[in-house]
């Protein structure tokens, strides 16, 4: 069985190769890409249920009436709750942006690094976006074509309709 061995180097050696890494890049650019994959697991779990709270909300007794008394397609009505979730999401990442570039600042005034939102700001275009886009996308393509063009409005009759029925039971 093959043995992995670690060379544990010097002060001086382990300078140099941070030296010759910070060269090309921005410490904050490494950071960043570290930050791009712990937030990027958050954004996921949080899309996911953020965007079901959103739509379970639907569940309500009058939510039914409601969407047949107004002049609202389903499409439209879709559209609108997948926005409103993707704003809410890019608002939190926009914190969380934030938030971790001043940390970084912070936590490496004194070592002389180099640290930069774009870094912040292109590993998260670059990374995250897309994925939150995806997962916003399969959402609302699950949701609209659950049953034809009014598909919202039969997952919520069909849930409402359940509801009622383990409450009579």
């Amino acid at each position: 069985m093959y043995k992995r061995q670690y060379y544990k180097g010097t002060a001086e050696e382990i300078n140099a190769y941070l030296d010759k890494k910070l060269e090309d890049k921005t410490f904050s650019f490494y950071y960043a890409r570290k930050f791009a994959d712990f937030a990027g697991l958050y954004m996921v779990f949080f899309a996911i249920i953020m965007l079901a709270v959103l739509f379970l909300q639907d569940t309500k007794k009058h939510t039914y009436e409601l969407l047949h008394t107004k002049p609202v397609t389903a499409g439209k009505y879709v559209m609108g709750k997948v926005s409103a979730g993707f704003t809410i999401c890019l608002l939190v990442l926009t914190i969380l942006n934030i938030l971790f570039w001043v940390l970084c600042r912070i936590y490496t005034k004194d070592s002389g690094f180099e640290v930069r939102l774009w870094d912040f700001v292109a590993s998260t275009v670059l990374y995250i976006l897309p994925n939150m886009l995806m997962i916003v996308s399969i959402y609302a393509c699950i949701v609209y074509t659950y049953d034809g063009a009014d598909g919202v409005l039969y997952v919520v009759y069909y849930t409402h309709r359940n509801i009622e029925k383990t409450r009579n039971m």
